[in-house]
């Protein structure tokens, strides 16, 4: 009897520790996950902060918050986005630390900036210190005019309201680009200023400006696109070798691209293209922008689906961008594409020479900056006397420009 119930208190007694190593177990794994969940990789900060290269409802902002959602994941981090409308106040934030990234950035923004063009000539700008990391895709634009204007061709815009965006290097410099497409001045137009990206478009649906500079993605274009009026889509004929050599001129970092997505009635029409990238400031932690490349590359399947543009981001991608692209290159994101035999020593070539042009845009706004002094010059992009010294000052110096 006494044997029987020490079997039975022996029995319960392996129960009860089995039982105990079922729930520890599982306990003590989840507990391991969580801790490896809440300490970041080598380089990543607690907290990510994305900046999105385009303004709320654009096709670019819901690419930014579907590869925000997808690094959430994969780093075990939160993962917030900013929507900077201005592009001086984008990247005000990566230089001040308010933002890690901008993602699907226009690679005409990052290149304006690093020869202070626009509002980076003011007072405590400057050319910007900026580098790219990883192509995203490409944003095709074009000019539009209401569907019943008189307006059949890109060329028929003499004397007429010309809608002109001032939130951005890139719009202006689209805008200067419409007139040396079209062998006009400024004088042959009248200007309707706007000061946001979705303002262009509604201004032409509203009747305030007759044409307009959108891309067939942008959500403001295809509501206009389904009012009563509509839109009509003006190609920027790429047979015009003459037009577009006067283009490229003032928008060097574009290239000529047909529409292929978005609104139906833009398919097919012939426009100008602008690649979209993750940019860093050039003081981003190597081992940071290096594994934010890597993701880039090592989870494509995980996030390709998750917004139409971000299949667009291939490796095969980034061989195709690097053979033409204009922006210095961030150390992190070469060393990541070296491990991989993606980037060449022929890169290596490229980079040296688009940094040393970066370079040299600081040397000249530190000289000019210095005139200004000496001369009693005010800094600011409102002042036509620094504005004629600046360009005076860099006036040798080239522009970044796509290798086409």
């Amino acid at each position: 009897m006494k044997r029987k119930k020490k079997g039975v208190l022996l029995g319960n007694l392996m129960g009860a520790i089995c039982l105990a190593v079922l729930v520890a177990v599982p306990m003590v794994l989840d507990c391991k996950a969580q801790a490896q969940k809440a300490t970041p990789m080598p380089g990543i900060p607690k907290t990510m902060f994305i900046i999105s290269g385009a303004p709320t409802g654009s096709g670019e902002y819901a690419a930014t918050l579907a590869i925000a959602e997808a690094m959430e994941k994969y780093f075990g981090i939160p993962v917030r986005t900013t929507t900077p409308e201005a592009v001086r106040d984008r990247y005000y934030e990566l230089r001040t630390g308010g933002g890690h990234m901008v993602y699907t950035d226009a690679a005409s923004n990052p290149a304006l900036s690093l020869q202070g063009d626009g509002a980076f000539a003011a007072a405590g700008e400057g050319p910007q210190q900026l580098r790219a990391a990883w192509y995203n895709t490409e944003t095709v634009c074009t000019w539009v005019v209401r569907g019943n204007s008189d307006i059949k061709r890109i060329y028929d815009i003499k004397g007429r309201k010309v809608v002109k965006a001032t939130h951005s290097p890139l719009v202006l410099a689209a805008f200067e680009g419409l007139l040396a497409f079209t062998g006009l001045s400024e004088k042959d137009v009248t200007v309707v200023p706007v000061g946001s990206w979705a303002g262009q478009v509604k201004a032409v649906g509203a009747g305030k400006g007759d044409i307009g500079y959108t891309s067939n993605t942008t959500a403001a274009a295809i509501e206009v696109q389904a009012g009563p009026r509509g839109l009509r889509w003006l190609s920027m004929p790429h047979k015009d070798k003459e037009a577009w050599k006067r283009y490229l001129k003032v928008v060097p970092t574009d290239y000529p691209s047909t529409m292929t997505r978005g609104v139906k009635e833009a398919r097919g029409v012939e426009g100008t293209a602008t690649a979209r990238v993750i940019t860093f400031h050039a003081d981003a932690s190597e081992q940071f922008v290096y594994q934010i490349t890597k993701f880039m590359g090592e989870q494509y399947n995980s996030y390709k689906d998750k917004y139409v543009t971000l299949a667009d981001s291939s490796l095969k991608a980034q061989r195709k961008w690097l053979d033409v692209c204009p922006l210095p290159y961030h150390p992190g994101a070469i060393r990541y594409l070296k491990e991989i035999g993606v980037w060449t020593a022929k890169d290596d070539v490229w980079n040296s020479e688009v940094l040393k042009l970066a370079e040299r845009y600081q040397k000249a706004w530190k000289l000019a900056m210095k005139k200004a002094q000496e001369q009693g010059i005010t800094v600011s992009v409102t002042n036509p006397k620094w504005l004629s010294l600046w360009r005076e000052v860099k006036g040798q110096i080239p522009p970044f420009q796509t290798r086409l």
